[in-house]
């Protein structure tokens, strides 16, 4: 899979995420233009798109990008998925596709674990 990374951004208070200025410029996003919010459970992760969002995960609304780039993340996705002030997202961008905001931390651990594991192995032989 071919992917872009731009880096991490933080949840702010009111939910907001600023997306960086290269992803908006490569993405295409405009302020005053609405993108649609849908959160993938089984990654623990956002998925932002400006077309028909696909049916993997759950949409939560029509958003407006506003002129700093801010996106607000629903109350509603906040409140039953523990999103929180001060998390990171990690964004990355599939080529051609949408972007995909991963939880940094639960990447975090799952990578810790699969490291452990190929620790295990690696002193099995």
């Amino acid at each position: 899979m071919n992917f872009d990374f731009y880096g991490l951004v933080n949840v702010g208070n009111r939910g907001q995420i600023c997306l960086p200025l290269d992803v908006r410029r490569d993405f295409g996003i405009k302020s005053g233009e609405f993108v649609n919010i849908v959160f993938l459970k089984k990654m623990t992760g956002i998925l932002i798109t400006k077309d028909t969002p696909p049916k993997i995960g759950v949409l939560f609304e029509n958003n407006k990008v506003q002129d700093s780039g801010q996106i607000i993340l629903p109350k509603t996705l906040r409140d039953e998925h523990n999103i929180k002030e001060g998390m990171k997202f990690l964004v990355m961008k599939k080529k051609g596709s949408c972007l995909l905001l991963l939880d940094f931390n639960c990447l975090k651990t799952k990578l810790n674990t699969l490291l452990k594991k190929f620790e295990v192995l690696e002193n099995e032989q």
